[in-house]
C-alpha cells in the first residue's frame, strides 16, 4: 500500500529538504513505513514556475479529504456537534478521529499535504510571504510511504 504525502520544507537545497522529510516521517510516532520513496519528478522549489500551482493543488486535495470525511459523517446522520455524543464506535468514530488529525495539524497516513515549516496542514500568510521573498529556500517534497498492509497503518492513528 502506498501513502502519498506532499511536504512543504525549508532548507538550503533539495537534498537537505529531502533529508528533513525522511527524518520527519521516520521519527513520526504515528507513521510507520517500511520504505520511503522521494518522487523527484513531483517535487519542486519555490522558484519553480509550477510551485504555486502544486502547493495550491496539495492544499486543495487536503481540503477535499476533509470535505469527504465530513460528508461521510453527514451520511451517517451526524450533522452537528450534539450528534457526536451518541456516535457509534467503529467506522463513524474513526472518521471523526481522522478528521481531528487533519484539522489540528497532527500528521497521519491520511495527510496528503503537510507543512513541516509550521507543523501544520495549512500555510500561514507569514510563510507565504517568506516563500515569495526567498523562494529558493522552500521546497515541496513529494514522498510515498510504503507499507505491505494497510491494516496496520489504519490502526496506528
Amino acid at each position: 500500500m502506498i501513502f502519498p504525502h506532499t511536504l512543504l520544507v525549508s532548507g538550503n537545497d533539495f537534498e537537505a529538504c529531502c533529508q528533513q522529510a525522511r527524518d520527519f516521517l521516520k521519527t513520526s510516532k504515528v507513521l510507520d513505513y517500511e520504505h520511503l520513496e522521494i518522487v523527484e519528478a513531483e517535487s519542486c522549489s519555490g522558484g519553480d514556475p509550477n510551485f504555486c500551482r502544486r502547493l495550491n493543488a496539495s492544499i486543495k486535495k487536503h481540503r477535499e479529504n476533509i470535505a469527504f470525511l465530513v460528508n461521510e459523517l453527514n451520511q451517517m446522520g451526524i450533522h452537528s456537534v450534539e450528534d457526536i455524543e451518541n456516535m457509534e464506535q467503529g467506522y463513524p468514530s474513526k472518521i471523526l478521529h481522522i478528521l481531528g488529525h487533519l484539522l489540528d495539524g497532527y500528521v497521519c497516513v491520511d495527510s496528503r499535504f503537510y507543512n513541516l515549516v509550521d507543523r501544520s496542514h495549512h500555510v500561514p500568510q507569514a510563510t507565504v510571504a517568506n516563500i515569495k521573498s526567498l523562494p529558493q529556500l522552500f521546497w515541496l517534497v513529494r514522498v510515498n510511504g510504503h507499507r505491505a498492509s494497510d491494516l496496520e497503518a489504519s490502526l496506528l492513528h
